[in-house]
């Protein structure tokens, strides 16, 4: 399940992923720039450049051992919503927007949802080369509607594959210690 969290507790989650990576000066965007851009965060790196992030994290909830395995080795992006208002994949592919993340965080929750346990920091031009070349075109089968009241529509994209497709650009620039996405199964694992 998509976490509904507050603005607080998104910054109490990615803050202390961001900071482990050497991104300073963190704070949370603009309301407004969220909506727009989806842009969550703004933090600069280490030789002082502004970095702009979109923050999603995911709760464990009552998913089955095997589903939640499956599902960390997937990352998701919203589709659309009942609304028709432009959401992540519009802004991020599909609309010229003026300005977009540089990174797109995307992690699990522990089980009481107070840290964040799996995570993959992917680069978003590396993402949208894989849009502009139709990569993502293959995964627009796996798109599911929310069950709660929203209905929002998500696109599911495996990680391994994904980083496979990429072959030598660098789609994940962070990640957490074993992360299960990238691997194809428990032996094998890609190099980023």
């Amino acid at each position: 399940m998509l976490a509904d969290f507050g603005r607080a507790k998104e910054r109490s989650l990615w803050f202390p992923i961001l900071k482990r990576h050497g991104f300073t000066r963190l704070d949370l965007s603009d309301e407004r720039i969220d909506h727009e851009n989806a842009i969550d965060a703004i933090a600069y790196d280490s030789e002082g450049n502004q970095r702009l992030f979109a923050l999603r994290s995911r709760v464990p909830g009552n998913y089955s051992a095997a589903r939640l395995a499956e599902y960390k080795r997937q990352f998701t992006i919203r589709y659309s919503r009942p609304s028709g208002v432009p959401v992540e994949w519009q802004k991020l592919f599909e609309l010229e927007m003026p300005v977009v993340p540089d990174y797109f965080a995307y992690g699990w929750c522990n089980a009481n949802n107070s840290a964040i346990q799996d995570y993959v920091i992917l680069n978003i031009p590396t993402l949208q080369t894989l849009y502009r070349e139709g990569h993502l075109n293959d995964y627009l089968g796996n798109i599911r509607t929310n069950i709660d009241a929203r209905r929002s529509k998500f696109v599911y994209l495996p990680i391994y594959d994904l980083i496979q497709v990429a072959e030598n650009r660098q789609l994940i620039t962070y990640h957490s210690e074993g992360h299960p996405g990238l691997s194809q199964n428990r032996t094998t694992r890609p190099t980023l």
